[in-house]
């Protein structure tokens, strides 16, 4: 099956966020930023192990964006735990003369989740809501909602311009689930939500809208998908539930998505699923109970896939490189502080 290896690339505490740059199929760069409010923001080159800080304070990062320019990302900040985030914000860290500098962009309260798309016409800046507000932790009777608008490149050092964001998807409770792919042969990105999962797939042109579908009528906090039976279709994998306690592989059948396989986790946090090594593979993750980042080999038997355990620190997001010989990890191991690179080899 597959081999392991890993390597701790840098530790502190609520690490939560990760991202990563390729390059020819490896891991060139990884950015790894914590959730805490004193959280800090660390970027680690892969080749020589030098670590990098991007900022100190403050923490609250869901999201690490690189933007394709050399050393610039984009990011979250003040989203502190557990869903405070009335002043959650957008930065953007590049680096200048004397260093890396990081500055706001724009408030977007409750931001969880956001992307950089790279349309035909242009770059778009994709923005996924928690939700609308919040009383309290456990009040969720403000629904989120996706915002989409034109991101537009910075020049030199220049402050990056606020953008102009339009709902392109709304009455969404617990947003929590964004996965950027291609879905049935289109570019889409899945969004989970307690009503369901969503594909939002983006306009031909600038003036054109974007189209939705609902896929699943099914709480969801985390989606992925691929073709993991070898059909040519494409199947839903979603973590069932708000942070929950099932993996489920959901195929089309007679007009709508059912359940085909499934395996239990709990607080489930991190997904994925593609090819590795010519295998059929799905990868979960999840924060409590061992813990575990186990991958799914389905190539052989989609209703019995081979197991294999590839860490135990609790990840919360994790960032998928295949290459001529298995996949690179990069994961946020939550629950042990630890940004790690798993290296995944195809046993010959």
């Amino acid at each position: 099956m597959f081999s392991v290896t890993k390597r701790v690339l840098a530790e502190f505490d609520k690490l939560y966020a990760i991202a990563g740059v390729v390059d020819q199929g490896h891991f060139k760069t990884c950015y790894a930023a914590s959730e805490g409010r004193e959280g800090r923001c660390v970027q680690i080159d892969l080749e020589d192990g030098r670590v990098s800080g991007r900022w100190s304070f403050p923490g609250g990062t869901m999201t690490l964006c690189p933007t394709g320019k050399e050393g610039e990302l984009l990011a979250t900040q003040g989203f502190w735990p557990v869903f405070d985030a009335a002043e959650s914000v957008i930065v953007r860290s590049h680096k200048e003369e004397n260093g890396y500098v990081t500055e706001p962009v724009q408030k977007i309260p409750y931001l969880h989740r956001f992307e950089l798309l790279n349309l035909s016409w242009g770059r778009v800046l994709l923005a996924a809501t928690l939700c609308g507000g919040k009383e309290n932790k456990d009040d969720w009777s403000k629904p989120g909602a996706v915002y989409a608008g034109a991101y537009a490149e910075t020049a030199g050092n220049h402050r990056a311009e606020p953008v102009s964001l339009e709902p392109v998807l709304t009455g969404l409770t617990k947003n929590h689930g964004f996965c950027q792919t291609s879905f049935r042969g289109r570019e889409a990105v899945l969004i989970a939500a307690s009503e369901g999962v969503f594909a939002l797939y983006p306009p031909a042109g600038k003036e054109d809208k974007w189209e939705t579908e609902k896929l699943l009528s099914r709480e969801a906090s985390d989606v992925a998908c691929c073709d993991l039976d070898g059909d040519g279709q494409d199947e839903l994998v979603i973590i069932e539930g708000f942070h929950g306690n099932l993996v489920t592989v959901n195929k089309w059948t007679d007009g709508g998505f059912q359940t085909v396989w499934s395996t239990p986790v709990t607080f489930g946090h991190a997904l994925w699923c593609g090819e590795i090594a010519g295998k059929r593979c799905l990868i979960t993750g999840h924060r409590r109970e061992g813990m575990e980042l186990t991958l799914f080999d389905f190539t052989e038997d989609s209703r019995n896939p081979a197991r294999l355990t590839i860490g135990n620190g609790g990840p919360s997001q994790i960032c998928v490189c295949p290459n001529e010989n298995g996949a690179e990890i990069l994961s946020a191991d939550r629950e042990r502080g630890q940004a790690v690179l798993y290296t995944v080899t195809a046993e010959k």
